[in-house]
């Protein structure tokens, strides 16, 4: 894999089963709206993860529920151990599923940021072990050029507009730093709405991200169907239909997976993972395209 210049290297993964500037941008108000209404799930979900004593690697896909993990995750983390030396951040920290697996197969520090304080503390539950803050991935408490490695999680798809996020990745990022990139995407080029959620092209999120001096050198999809980490995010969810179903959160919780149930159920979004490089801004990006992820 050549992660600093050439061509983004494309996998197509098997399932399997293991033993400081201020940024005033802020999310379409969909994508806030999602993010409060299931600000009660993170809670519930913690809670279960507990009560069914899940642990280890169960506990990470529970706590960080994403098709086509963890071999998305797995792929990427083979590029990223290419990045120069200097901290890692999650942007993305959710529940800490993602980090918590990162720490434990690369023995790699992840510090979290996530905007909402229901989700870090359930985070902080789970993963005591884990350094965890409240900030926005456009507004990050980071100095310029701060970090080596951003970890970008099930995010791009609750924003109408990515390009506050990639700004704000590459002031954080040292010349080389990568940005790890893992979401739903839609299968062809137009954007595509589920919902509150907006998939974008893989396509159309590049040409965003060079605007930025940020290069795809790698892309990672996966197969749909369900693995153990799937499996065990899907006993969670379970559980919480069964309980929570009369809870004020609950029903937009619901539509929203239903929906993108629905939505993959149809082929009309892909999971996949990105990885991109911080380019030497005296530098003009390169003829790099997305290799075809459904070929």
């Amino acid at each position: 894999m050549r992660v600093n210049g050439g061509d983004p290297t494309t996998s197509m993964l098997p399932t399997h089963t293991p033993t400081s500037g201020v940024r005033r941008d802020r999310p379409h108000r969909s994508a806030a709206t999602t993010r409060t209404a299931t600000a009660d799930v993170a809670t519930w979900r913690a809670d279960i993860i507990q009560e069914f004593r899940l642990r280890g690697a169960e506990r990470c896909a529970a706590a960080s529920p994403m098709p086509g993990f963890p071999q998305i995750l797995d792929s990427i983390l083979g590029v990223l151990a290419s990045a120069p030396e200097g901290p890692w951040i999650d942007a993305s920290a959710d529940l800490g599923g993602t980090a918590s697996w990162i720490e434990r197969t690369m023995r790699r520090q992840v510090e979290l940021f996530d905007s909402s304080p229901p989700r870090l503390r359930s985070a902080r539950r789970l993963f005591p072990h884990l350094a965890v803050a409240c900030a926005h991935a456009s507004r990050l408490p980071v100095r310029n050029g701060g970090v080596s490695v951003v970890i970008v999680g099930n995010l791009v798809s609750l924003f109408d507009e990515v390009d506050p996020m990639l700004h704000e990745a590459h002031r954080i990022l040292s010349d080389g730093g990568l940005v790890a990139v893992t979401d739903l995407w839609a299968v062809d080029a137009a954007t595509r709405r589920v919902g509150p959620r907006t998939f974008h092209s893989l396509e159309g999120f590049r040409e965003r991200a060079e605007r930025h001096s940020l290069d795809v050198v790698h892309v990672a999809v996966a197969d749909l169907s369900t693995g153990w980490w799937s499996s065990a995010a899907a006993q969670v969810d379970e559980e919480i239909r069964l309980r929570f179903g009369h809870r004020p959160g609950f029903p937009d919780w619901a539509r929203d997976q239903d929906r993108l149930a629905g939505a993959l159920d149809e082929d009309l979004l892909v999971a996949a993972g990105l990885v991109l490089v911080r380019r030497d801004d005296s530098q003009p990006a390169g003829d790099r395209r997305v290799s075809n992820p459904h070929r």
